[in-house]
């Protein structure tokens, strides 16, 4: 046999065997995305572990694709990579294996990000694309579903992290908690689509998408997803008004800026008529109007809610920090009480990470958080994306518990359909 038919046959083995691992590929992603928008898997209780094995797996499937340029994102994130073992190893030395199981959900800030660089510099993001298309009337059912529940009966989507009969409520395919903070980055993607969007038709969609999510999040009484999205599409439309402006699009720019005016004019001025409008489509049940019912204004209103409702968990996780600043609540016994751990705050990623881990690891898995918006190319060159959705994911960890969905979202998903979105619009301009 000839050289050149022994390297044809070897090239063909090797194309057969990367579309192989790339349908693997797919069909894991597709099961993550699943795990992040569907409640019914959620409700078998088995997510976190099936989402841990699908992770090894897409590792294991990565090296056997391309084990050069895997190794040197692996050496580029050691950092991350020394966060998850840390977190997860270090605990059971202390008797704490409640904790290590906690963050186990946090794999993949780190993977979330090796992987995406992965399939972005070996040209397979094709792959994430498609699996985000399978997922989507999954996502559509969930939302439906929930919308439907949320327009009667808001309070049972708050209860869902809460109540006992959360496995009931999932099974019906209610989302909770980690659904409602996810589709809260969601909404901050689509605002910055329909900013950005040159076409009416697409514009159109963009919009409806962001405002069906910010009625969902109002109806279920998410008072902090509400505001992460308010203060979202503020900055928002002034960045991309900046942005306009150093491509001397002064008109457009100056037109945002206006709306933004007006806006805020609009609900600082008609506080009275804001709630009465979320009095009407919440059945008088609302959280956020009955923050807003108030005799003072917007934002001391919201101030004096923040100031009641979560500062004193954040002082709580932050004074916890301060007495074990080195090695964390971790080198302590905690004490459970009606199956809560208790000695920090537990409603801060960033500070709960301080507190139970200590300064050093507080500080890697803070600095983690930024990974994607200063090392992803796609986010290269555009403020608006890059600065909105890293503040958005950023401000949620620190006032939230992250959970696998958004980190999901923020490390994979986002970032991917952000690509997909600059690719359309770049063949828009080429083809006039």
């Amino acid at each position: 046999m000839s050289n050149y038919a022994g390297n044809t046959i070897k090239q063909k083995r090797t194309i057969r065997r990367s579309s192989f691992l790339d349908i693997c590929t797919l069909v894991l992603l597709f099961v993550l995305m699943l795990v992040s928008v569907y409640p019914k898997i959620t409700a078998t209780g088995s997510t976190t572990t099936v989402s841990l094995i699908v992770e090894v797996l897409l590792v294991g499937i990565a090296i056997l694709q391309n084990i050069q340029v895997f190794t040197k994102l692996i050496i580029n994130n050691a950092m991350g990579i020394f966060f998850m073992v840390y977190t997860f190893f270090m605990p059971y030395f202390y008797g704490n294996s409640v904790i290590s199981h906690r963050y186990s959900a946090m794999f993949m800030l780190v993977i979330g990000v090796i992987l995406f660089r992965f399939y972005s510099t070996t040209n397979r993001l094709f792959i994430v694309r498609r699996a985000v298309m399978l997922s989507l009337p999954f996502l559509a059912v969930t939302f439906a579903r929930t919308f439907r529940v949320a327009m009667t009966s808001p309070n049972v989507i708050r209860s869902i992290k809460y109540n006992t009969d959360t496995a009931a409520l999932l099974e019906d395919g209610i989302g909770g908690y980690e659904f409602i903070y996810m589709i809260s980055l969601i909404a901050a993607f689509l605002f910055i689509c329909f900013l950005k969007e040159k076409k009416i038709f697409k514009k159109f969609l963009y919009l409806a998408g962001t405002v069906l999510i910010f009625a969902l999040l109002i109806l279920a009484n998410y008072m902090t997803a509400f505001l992460l999205v308010v203060i979202s599409a503020f900055l928002a439309i002034i960045i991309n008004g900046c942005e306009n402006i150093k491509k001397q699009k002064s008109v457009k720019s100056i037109v945002s800026m206006t709306v933004i005016i007006f806006l805020l004019l609009v609900v600082i001025v008609n506080q009275e008529s804001l709630v009465n409008f979320l009095a009407y489509i919440t059945h008088d049940n609302g959280r956020l109007q009955e923050v807003l019912s108030t005799d003072e204004n917007v934002f001391t209103a919201v101030k004096d809610e923040f100031i009641a409702d979560r500062l004193y968990t954040l002082e709580a996780s932050w004074n916890a920090f301060l007495e074990h600043p080195i090695m964390g609540l971790i080198s302590v016994h905690f004490v459970i009480e009606s199956a809560i751990l208790t000695g920090f705050g537990q409603h801060s990623y960033v500070l709960d990470t301080f507190a139970l881990y200590g300064g050093l690891i507080g500080l890697i898995g803070t600095i983690q958080l930024f990974k994607p918006y200063r090392c992803y190319a796609v986010y290269k060159n555009d403020a608006t994306f890059r600065y909105v959705i890293c503040i958005h994911f950023v401000l949620l960890a620190l006032l939230n518990n992250l959970n696998f969905s958004t980190i999901f979202m923020s490390t994979v998903v986002l970032p991917c359909m952000v690509d997909y979105f600059k690719e359309k619009k770049e063949k828009n301009v080429a083809y006039g």
